[in-house]
This record gives structure tokens, sequence and C-alpha cells, in this order.
């Protein structure tokens, strides 16, 4: 039973981190919108795997880019 808890636990950790990482790479599409207009396709996929610390790094410097 505690190794079915422990299981659970571990899944919603892990969606939440995702959810995060999402929802961090959606405000940076939208800044990099608003900067310099429509973000191409091939940006966003690139966006979209890249992991939480890469979305951070460049949230914090978009409006020295």
């Amino acid at each position: 039973m505690d190794s079915i808890i422990s299981n659970v636990a571990k899944a919603i950790i892990k969606d939440r981190k995702k959810n995060r990482r999402e929802g961090k790479a959606e405000v940076l599409i939208k800044l990099l919108a608003i900067k310099f207009g429509q973000v191409p396709e091939d940006m966003l996929v690139e966006i979209n795997t890249s992991d939480k610390s890469q979305i951070e790094a460049i949230i914090d410097s978009i409006f020295q880019i």
C-alpha cells in the first residue's frame, strides 16, 4: 500500500513540474511574440522541448535581447 501511495505522490510531483515548465514556455512564447512578432514554428518546437532552466534563462534576459 505504501508503494502505491509513493508512486501516486511521485506522479503528482512529476505532473506539477511538467505543468510549471509548460506554463513558463507559454509565458516565453508570449514575451517573444510581443517583442518580435509571430514566433516561427521551429522556435516553438525548440521552446516546447527545452528544459525549465533554459526557458527561465531566456525569460530572465528577454529585455536584453
